[in-house]
C-alpha cells in the first residue's frame, strides 16, 4: 500500500488536483540507481520499468534476517532471457526518497546486477499513478492526478517546444503497467517498450526483419556471449511527430517479442523530459538536445538543432541546479556542445554561481574552446581569488600546451597551499602536476592521497593513474606493474585498468603477457581507442603490419584523437599509414 507520501499538491482549473512525489536517481553506466531504504537500511537498487515486480539480492534478506517463502503457484521470473530460481520476502518499510511504503514483497532471487546494486524497483512500486521522468535531471516523479485532469495538459515544462504525443498500447490487463508504445522503424510499425532497465536502445531480431533488415546487414557484437547480438543501421525511426534518420541500433534476439520488438532504453530517456500517463493512456515527451540513441563505432554523424529543445526558462534556482547537473552528466558522456547549450542558458540567468561556471569551464575545455574555459575560471577566481575548484580547473586547462606549463605549476603550488595533506583533491593535483611533466610533485601528492584514503572508492582508477604516470615516463617499471595489476584486482570490469596494464608490460618487453592484458580490455569494451592503440604496437613489434594497421585504424575511428592522447602519456605513437 501507498503510505501518506504525497506532497505539495498542484491545483488546476476545474477541480483538477494534482499530488506528486520525487525519488531522486542517479543514472550510472547507463544504469538508472535510486537509494532505496528497506527496513531502514540504505541501499543502491536499479530502476527498472521492464520488472514486473520488485527484487532483492539474497544478500540483502540475509542482512535484514527476512524469512523467505515460496513463490506463488504457476508464477515464473526471467532476467537476461533465463529462468531465475527465486521466492520471495515480505519487507515492512521501503522509503524512496519523499515516497513511503509499507508491507512490500520482494521477489527474492541473484540477479547478477553487479558488487554495487543489491536489487531492482519495479513497475508494482513505481507505476502507482502517471509518471514523470526527467533522468537528465534526476529525478523519477511519481504523479497522482485527482478530479477532472483529462482537459489539462501535463507536461508543464515544455514551453514553446514541440511535444510528441503517442497512444499507450492497451495493457493485457487489469494489472498490466507496461508502457508500449508504436513507433516506426524504416515505415514500418514497431511495439516499443519505455524501459529504465535496458541501458541502450534495442530492436529485436524479428522487428529488425520486419523493419526490412536482411540478415547480411546485419554485423555481430563481438564477445557478445550466449546471446547473439548483432549492430544495424536503419534509415529511420518515429516517435509521434520525432522522426530521426540514419541511426545504429544494437540487435538482439529477444525472448519475448510477442508483447514488443523494440526497448527505448535509458539513452533515449536521458535525451528526453517524458510524461507517462495512464489516464489519459498516452505518452508525451520533450528532446532535451544531443544525440538521441547511444553513438555507436562508424555510425553516421547527425547534427540536431537544439533550438527545438526543450530547456527551462525558469530562474528557480531547484531548476537551475537541475538543468546543471544534466550538463554536468553531459560532461561525463562527452558532449560537450550540449553541456554549453545547457550552462549557457543558466548561467544567463544565474551568473554569479561559480559551481555552474565551473561545468562550462569543463565542457569548454573539453571542447577545445581554451580561452572560452580560461574565461570561466577566471571569473570565479575573480569572485573567490581562494578557489582550490577554479584555481585546479585553470592548472588543467593551462597544462594542454607547454606555454602554460609555469602558470599550471604556479596555480598547482598555490592549491597545495590551501588544501590540507588528506584533502581528497589531491588525487587531482597528482595527474594534473603529471600533464606538466612534474613527476616528483605528482608522486608526492599520490603518496599522500594514498596514505590517507587507504579505502576509497576510487582505489583502482588511482592505481591505474599513477602507474600510466610512470609508465609514461619510462620510470620505475616495476612499481608502475605493482600498481597496474592493483588496480585490475580492483577493478576487472574496467577496460582502461586492462589497457594501462598492457601499455606497462609492453613498455616492459613483455610482449605476450601486454597482448593479453589489451585482449582483456577489447573484450570488456571491443571500440576501447587506448587498448586498439596499445595492441597494434604490439602487432607492430611482432612484425604484423596488416593486423597493427586494422588495429591503430579502429581506435582512429573511434577515438579521432588518440594518436594525441597517447603522445600526452608520455607513450609512442605510430605513424599513420597513407
Amino acid at each position: 500500500m501507498l503510505a501518506a507520501c504525497l506532497i505539495a499538491p498542484v491545483v488546476w482549473a476545474g477541480e483538477c488536483k494534482v499530488e506528486s512525489a520525487t525519488l531522486p536517481v542517479q543514472v550510472v553506466q547507463n544504469r538508472v540507481v535510486a537509494i532505496a531504504r528497506i527496513n531502514g537500511l540504505a541501499m543502491p537498487m536499479l530502476v527498472s520499468t521492464s520488472a514486473d515486480f520488485s527484487m532483492l539480492q539474497p544478500d540483502v534478506v540475509q542482512a535484514l534476517k527476512l524469512p523467505l517463502e515460496m513463490l506463488p503457484f504457476g508464477t515464473r521470473l526471467s532476467g537476461n532471457g533465463e529462468n531465475l530460481e527465486a521466492q520471495t520476502a515480505h519487507v515492512d518499510r521501503v522509503n524512496l526518497g519523499n515516497i513511503n511504503f509499507s508491507g512490500i514483497t520482494f521477489a527474492v532471487a541473484d540477479l547478477r546486477l553487479g558488487p554495487h546494486l543489491k536489487g531492482v524497483i519495479g513497475r508494482d512500486l513505481i507505476a502507482v499513478g502517471d509518471i514523470e521522468y526527467d533522468l537528465a535531471r534526476g529525478f523519477v516523479r511519481l504523479v497522482m492526478p485527482k478530479g477532472d485532469c483529462e482537459h489539462h495538459h501535463p507536461v508543464y515544462w515544455a514551453g514553446d517546444a514541440p511535444v510528441i504525443e503517442v497512444p499507450m498500447l492497451a495493457p493485457r490487463n487489469r494489472r498490466d503497467k507496461m508502457i508500449r508504445v508504436p513507433v516506426s522503424i524504416n515505415d514500418r510499425t514497431v511495439t516499443a517498450m519505455l524501459s529504465t532497465g535496458s541501458a541502450h536502445t534495442l530492436l529485436s531480431l524479428g522487428a529488425a526483419r520486419k523493419a526490412g533488415i536482411s540478415k547480411d546487414r546485419l554485423v555481430p557484437v563481438a564477445d557478445s556471449g550466449p546471446a547473439s547480438a548483432w549492430m544495424a543501421d536503419i534509415e529511420s525511426f518515429q516517435f509521434g511527430g520525432e522522426r530521426i534518420t540514419h541511426q545504429r541500433l544494437g540487435v538482439e534476439d529477444f525472448a519475448s517479442e510477442a508483447d514488443f520488438g523494440m526497448t527505448l532504453g535509458v539513452d533515449y530517456l536521458l535525451a528526453h523530459r517524458v510524461y507517462v500517463s495512464f489516464l489519459r493512456g498516452k505518452v508525451y515527451a520533450t528532446w532535451n538536445g544531443g544525440a538521441v540513441f547511444t553513438p555507436r563505432e562508424g555510425a553516421v554523424e547527425n547534427n540536431f538543432d537544439a533550438s527545438f529543445a526543450a530547456v527551462s526558462a525558469s530562474s528557480d534556482q531547484a531548476d537551475a541546479d537541475a538543468i546543471a547537473s544534466r550538463a554536468a552528466q553531459a560532461v561525463s558522456e562527452r558532449d560537450f556542445s550540449l553541456a554549453i547549450f545547457l550552462m549557457d542558458g543558466v548561467i544567463a540567468s544565474k551568473p554569479d554561481v561559480p559551481a555552474y561556471l565551473l561545468i562550462r569551464a569543463e565542457a569548454h575545455d573539453g571542447a577545445g574552446q581554451t580561452e572560452l574555459a580560461l574565461s570561466d575560471t577566471n571569473e570565479m577566481l575573480r569572485m573567490n581569488p581562494e578557489s582550490v575548484d577554479a584555481l585546479l580547473m585553470r592548472a588543467y586547462v593551462l597544462a594542454r600546451t607547454p606555454a602554460g606549463h609555469d602558470a599550471a605549476f604556479a596555480d598547482l603550488a598555490r592549491v597545495d597551499g590551501l588544501v590540507r595533506r588528506d584533502a581528497n583533491l589531491r588525487a587531482s593535483m597528482a595527474v594534473a602536476y603529471g600533464r606538466i611533466g612534474r613527476v616528483p610533485e605528482a608522486l608526492r601528492q599520490w603518496d599522500a592521497w594514498f596514505e590517507t584514503h587507504p579505502r576509497d572508492a576510487q582505489l583502482g582508477r588511482s592505481y591505474r593513474q599513477r602507474c600510466l604516470l610512470r609508465t609514461g615516463r619510462d620510470l620505475e617499471l616495476g612499481l608502475a606493474l605493482r600498481d597496474c595489476e592493483r588496480a585490475v584486482e580492483l577493478d576487472a570490469e574496467s577496460p582502461m585498468a586492462h589497457a594501462a596494464l598492457g601499455w606497462t608490460r609492453l613498455r616492459m618487453g613483455d610482449l605476450p603477457r601486454a597482448k593479453d592484458a589489451f585482449d582483456s580490455a577489447i573484450s570488456l569494451k571491443s571500440d576501447h581507442a587506448t587498448a586498439r592503440y596499445g595492441r597494434a604496437m604490439y602487432w607492430r613489434q611482432e612484425g604484423d603490419a596488416q593486423r597493427s594497421q586494422e588495429d591503430a585504424a579502429a581506435a582512429r575511428r573511434s577515438a579521432p584523437r588518440i594518436d594525441e592522447q597517447i603522445r600526452g602519456m608520455g607513450l609512442p605513437t605510430m605513424p599513420v599509414e597513407p
